[in-house]
C-alpha cells in the first residue's frame, strides 16, 4: 500500500531523497527489485556512500534468480567505480546475504563472476 502512496510523489518534480528512500524500501519489501533499480541507482549517483544499497539490491536480484539483471547492475556499478575511482584496482568479494545461495566476485580490474555457493 505504501508504494501507491509514495509513487505519485516520487514521480513528481524533484522529490526529496528521504521520500525516494522510503519509496525504494517499500518497493524492495514488495520484491519489486527490477522496478526499484533506477531509483536506487539515481540515489547512489547523488550520494556514492549509498553503495551498500546497490550491493544489497544486486544480492536480492541474485537470490530471486534475476541473474541477468543482477549482472547488468553489477557491470553498471563496475563502470561507475572505474570512472570515479580509476587509480584503484581492487578485488571485492561480497557475500551478499547470509542465506544467499550464490557468491559474487566483483573484480574491478576485469570481470564479474557469479558462483554457486557450495
Amino acid at each position: 500500500a505504501a508504494i501507491f502512496i509514495f509513487e505519485p510523489l516520487v514521480q513528481g518534480e524533484d522529490p526529496s531523497l528521504d521520500l525516494c528512500d522510503l519509496y525504494s524500501q517499500a518497493m524492495l519489501a514488495a520484491e519489486r527489485y527490477v522496478d526499484s533499480e533506477p531509483l536506487i541507482w539515481r540515489m547512489f549517483e547523488q550520494n556514492p556512500a549509498r553503495i551498500e544499497q546497490v550491493v544489497n539490491l544486486i544480492g536480492k536480484m541474485i537470490d530471486s534468480q534475476l541473474d541477468e539483471e543482477s549482472v547488468v547492475l553489477a557491470r553498471k556499478l563496475d563502470a561507475f567505480q572505474r570512472r570515479v575511482y580509476r587509480p584503484f584496482k581492487t578485488f571485492l568479494f561480497l557475500h551478499l546475504r547470509c542465506d544467499a545461495k550464490k557468491w559474487v566476485l566483483l573484480d574491478w580490474g576485469s570481470s564479474i563472476i557469479i558462483v554457486d555457493r557450495a
